[in-house]
């Protein structure tokens, strides 16, 4: 049996023998194959897109190269700054101890030296060796280390105004006490960054037993001036 007859032009004619598929499903199956080369056309530019442009990781290699060559000039200026400091101190504390006859002179003596060993080559290393020292602690550079040594800078010229101009046994009591809360408030922030890193290195011995020294020679003094005001 034959069906002859007109058929529209969308029609799908089915002849015998072969599967039926229906109109919709055959325009679906269409779409799907449509679809599907779309994306491997995409797919395919993506490539090719991406094999055009260059790669970053030689540029990261590169400025690994860089850091890792520029670290034992950190660490020479970083020596040279560490003996500038400990010298420093050392002058003033003999100084006071030779010239000084009771704990408020040893103080006013001794105060100027202290703000500048500590106070002063801080904000010398934060603006002048901020980056080798960003380096050397595994921080990235910061404009707030910059602002921290401007701050350590003021605190060092206000210890040597308070010294010319004779501001008294108070002043130099406030000083050096701005001065230890400080360095203990960086010395617990250095310890936590250790203790995280787990990563002891030659400059947490030379912080560590810098801030033993200043303790040991200070608070005692300290203490006693603080009593003696009261």
């Amino acid at each position: 049996m034959s069906w002859t007859g007109a058929t529209s032009p969308g029609a799908v004619q089915h002849h015998p023998g072969a599967p039926f598929v229906p109109a919709v499903r055959a325009s679906r199956l269409q779409h799907t194959v449509t679809i599907r080369q779309g994306t491997g056309l995409r797919r395919a530019a993506s490539s090719c897109k991406n094999s055009a442009m260059p790669s970053k990781e030689p540029q990261a290699d590169q400025e690994r190269a860089a850091t890792a060559d520029s670290k034992p000039d950190a660490w020479v200026g970083y020596y040279i700054l560490e003996g500038v400091r400990w010298l420093i101190g050392c002058t003033g504390f003999l100084l006071a101890l030779s010239s000084g006859t009771s704990a408020p002179e040893l103080l006013h003596l001794f105060a100027p030296f202290l703000l500048l060993a500590v106070a002063g080559m801080s904000g010398v290393e934060d603006l002048l060796l901020g980056r080798s020292a960003a380096m050397l602690s595994g921080r990235g550079p910061s404009v707030y280390r910059r602002l921290s040594g401007f701050n350590n800078l003021a605190l060092a010229a206000t210890g040597l105004i308070s010294f010319v101009q004779n501001w008294g046994p108070a002043a130099d009591v406030a000083l050096v006490t701005v001065l230890l809360i400080s360095t203990m408030l960086s010395a617990a922030d250095h310890l936590w960054r250790v203790l995280l890193d787990g990563q002891i290195g030659v400059r947490s011995f030379i912080r560590a037993a810098g801030i033993v020294a200043l303790l040991l020679v200070v608070v005692p003094i300290l203490t006693t001036v603080v009593r003696g005001l009261g």
